[in-house]
Parts: C-alpha cells; structure tokens; sequence
C-alpha cells in the first residue's frame, strides 16, 4: 500500500518497491516508511558535516527545518563530531553524527579492519553481542557528551508530565554506524526507566545513510526486536559502504533497509529523481536490495543520498 499522490508501492519478492520518487509512505512488514521526512532527515545528517553556523542553526544545510539549542560533541582523537539540538518542528530532540569527511573516505576503507568489541547493552539479559570495536571506542568517546546535553536540553524541552524525551537519530556513514549504537544504547536506556540523571529517553526513529555493518547477527536481531520498525537504513545504488565490513567475517545489518536503486553514479552528477524505492524485508540482509548488488565499488553513490550532496556543507 502507499499514500501519496507520487508514489506507488508493488510487491517485489521480499520488499516493497514505491514508483514515482516516493513522496509517501509505502508499508512492509506492517511498518509505514516515512519518505517525505526521510528527505528531511538527509539535512538533518548532511548538516552534522557543517563546520560554520551549525550552532545558531544557520548553516548552509540547515534550510527547511528548525532546530534550536544546538550543542556540538566531538572526540579529534576519535574524529568523531555531531550535534545535539530540539527539533521545533516535529517536537523531538535529534542526535546527528557525522560521517567520515569525503577526502578521507578511501584511506578510512583501506584501513577497516573486521575486529569485534562486546555490546553491553543496560537491562540485556538476553544472548551475547558483538559489534565493530572501531565503531565502538569512537561512539564511547564522544558518549558522555552526548548524554550531557540531552540531559541540558530536557531541561528545557522535556513534557512536563511526560516520563520519557522523544530523540530522532541520524547519521552518514561512519555516522550511521555511530547512531546505530547510540539508538540502541537510548531506547534500552529508556525501556529499563534508566536514562541519564534518572531521565529516560523514548526513542522515535532512526534514520542512517550509506551505514556500514556495525554488528554480528546476534546485534542485529536483537536490535530488530526493540528498533527494527522504527529504523530506515537508506542505501543508495552502488555504495561502496554498506558492504563493508564483510560477512564472512561475523557482521550483519540491521534492518530496515529502504534501497534506492539508482540512478547511476554518472547520472548522479547533475540534479535528478532519485527514482524507485524498496523497503526491503527485515533481514537486514535482503538479496532484493543493496546485498544484492555485485558491484560495490561506488564512492559516489556513497556521497550522494536522495539527490542530495549529503557531505557537502563546506564546499
């Protein structure tokens, strides 16, 4: 089904495909994909990149939303940065990572390596997780910051009366990776009644562009369980990134996948429709979408979500 006058959804073996730039919401699995605040969401990440204005809201990617009370967290050990601010506009906190920056996007590759970290996730009582160790000590160093200033921003945007602080997450790349954790780590928090300062966090959605692997399947089912119908990870075509790490070497992904299947990267360089979109199945590893592409090869597919230059901010 799909609602929208632009989009039309089909059944496609294990996914659904939406047509005509999927302005509305196709549902698989029972779960509505939001598309049009999906486009939304790719400033949202894009603007993690920005270097100048990102606090006053007034950077080059932050047209068309309003977000207010913005805080930056970084690690330059760690070459990690995002934001953290209240979205004015759909009533929530927002969490952004940013990704790897373009110019080092290839060295970042080459050096990947495949070693496992535990996850202890609060409150888990369930089977042991593995995720990327890399992926790990990089969300760990900028972690505390994080929780500093959703603990400043609940002081003035929480509901009064309301038990927990609706957070929207997004992320690019190495950013999507450091959002999955980071979703996973708030929505346990705020099922155990935990949170930071006693304060619990209610989890909204999840939104990542171009995410590599981040976890064995045992991270990725039990993710499914508690954020699989409220996550979109976006892929694009031939995008180098999600196919990495490898999973012959013990990695999965989370779903759920939303694939945009072309154009292609030449297409690419001038502005177009971004085309058809599946929402694939909930495997994380659906052979209908991006792991069924052969040829990953394609950094700028990996740039490049929604028609949108994703990196772009400080050009």
């Amino acid at each position: 089904a799909a609602t929208g006058a632009a989009a039309v959804a089909t059944a496609g073996g294990g996914g659904v495909r939406i047509t005509g730039g999927a302005a509305g919401a196709a549902v698989a699995g029972g779960v509505d994909y939001p598309a049009a605040e999906t486009y939304r969401q790719v400033y949202l990440a894009g603007a993690a990149y920005c270097d100048k204005d990102l606090t006053t809201w007034g950077c080059a990617y932050c047209n068309g939303t309003t977000v207010s009370d913005v805080s930056v967290f970084a690690s330059a050990a760690k070459n990690v940065r995002g934001y953290v601010g209240w979205d004015n506009d759909r009533g929530h906190a927002v969490v952004a990572f940013r990704g790897t920056e373009p110019s080092s996007l290839e060295n970042w590759l080459e050096n990947l390596d495949a070693t496992h970290a535990d996850f202890p996730l609060p409150g888990h009582s369930g089977p042991k997780m593995l995720v990327h160790a890399g992926f790990f000590d990089a969300y760990k160093a900028v972690r505390d910051q994080i929780f500093t200033n959703l603990t400043a921003l609940a002081a003035t945007h929480r509901t009064k009366g309301v038990a927990a602080m609706p957070i929207a997450i997004t992320g690019h790349s190495l950013g999507a990776a450091l959002a999955t954790l980071a979703a996973f780590e708030l929505d346990a928090l705020g099922s155990a009644g935990g949170g930071v300062a006693g304060m619990p966090f209610d989890v909204v959605g999840v939104w990542t562009f171009g995410s590599p692997r981040v976890g064995d399947e045992a991270f990725a089912t039990e993710y499914a369980k508690v954020l699989g119908a409220k996550t979109w990870r976006v892929t694009h075509a031939h995008d180098i990134v999600p196919s990495v790490p490898v999973r012959f070497m013990g990695y999965h992904h989370v779903p759920t996948e939303v694939f945009y299947p072309g154009p292609s990267s030449a297409e690419r360089k001038k502005r177009v429709d971004p085309g058809d979109v599946v929402v694939c199945d909930g495997s994380g590893e659906d052979v209908k979408c991006s792991d069924g592409e052969w040829t990953h090869t394609s950094i700028l597919d990996h740039l490049y979500y929604l028609d949108t230059y994703i990196c772009g901010c400080n050009i």
